[in-house]
């Protein structure tokens, strides 16, 4: 009787502890947040932002990141823990990682799936996934049209002024047995963080150069990038149905920068599939 009472009393206590904790991933969105917290969205976007010329701005870590709309807000773990402890009594934000520990095996599904105890630490565990490919270089010289035109896409056709403003993630085959993830990264100045970021998640770069405008302010900024992280990379000099006289004055001009001197570098048209695959 006395162990069914302590039981019962565990129990009720696991139930209030799980009751008092919340899951947060790495970003929330406001609206997400205001649906865990039971609080709407105008509330959690007060909470967080201040208010100017109808614009929400939001300071963590010494930056301020600046949302049009109050469901556009985008909120780092950190600053919701804080929040959480000094604005919500008995509510815990708990960390979720939303990406899986790559470093711990899959549960055995049955008995014949379980690795004998003598492989069991004599054999490292491995894993593979698609290679990230971050497409860099300088405005319109044909990143997104490289890109569409490996896919069958039409994404360059759907941005305002021909402007990439955001990330743009897709997937193609870059052999007949293996896919690749691309991140199509913007090419104008003003975007300098986000394409930081995307060399800094990548596994080697694709550079496009324009042909007839040759190496320009971003094409130096993202040789920086990835002389400093060390990256491999191909380097596509586009629109070579324009200028293809310019290859060799192109190739001998990069060749000077330390990170591409001993890059492939290859002449193609962004546009023609058939000078992209053999």
């Amino acid at each position: 009787m006395i162990r069914s009472m302590q039981q019962h009393k565990h129990a009720c206590s696991m139930l209030i502890r799980h009751a008092s904790t919340i899951s947060i991933p790495n970003f929330i969105r406001a609206k997400e947040l205001g649906k865990l917290v039971k609080k709407n969205t105008t509330a959690i976007a007060k909470a967080f932002c201040t208010r100017n010329n109808r614009k929400f701005y939001f300071q963590h870590e010494g930056e301020s990141y600046k949302f049009d709309r109050a469901k556009d807000i985008v909120l780092p773990y950190a600053a919701v823990e804080t929040w959480m402890k000094s604005a919500l009594k008995g509510k815990t934000a708990i960390h979720d990682l939303v990406e899986p520990d790559l470093l711990q095996p899959s549960p055995p599904h049955d008995d014949h799936d379980i690795l004998p105890a003598s492989t069991s630490t004599d054999t490292p565990l491995s894993y593979t996934r698609n290679p990230v490919i971050a497409v860099m270089g300088h405005i319109n010289h044909g990143k997104t049209s490289l890109l569409d035109t490996l896919r069958g896409s039409h994404v360059a056709r759907g941005e305002v002024e021909s402007i990439t403003q955001t990330i743009n993630v897709c997937e193609s085959a870059i052999t007949p047995s293996m896919d690749a993830t691309f991140l199509d990264t913007p090419g104008h100045f003003h975007f300098t963080r986000m394409r930081n970021n995307a060399a800094g998640l990548a596994d080697m770069v694709l550079l496009l150069v324009s042909l007839e405008e040759g190496s320009l302010m971003q094409t130096e900024e993202s040789i920086g990038a990835i002389e400093e992280l060390g990256l491999p990379v191909i380097v596509c000099l586009n629109k070579s149905d324009l200028a293809a006289e310019n290859v060799a004055a192109l190739t001998a001009d990069l060749r000077l920068y330390n990170a591409l001197e001993h890059a492939p570098m290859l002449p193609i048209t962004a546009l023609d599939r058939s000078s992209l695959i053999p």
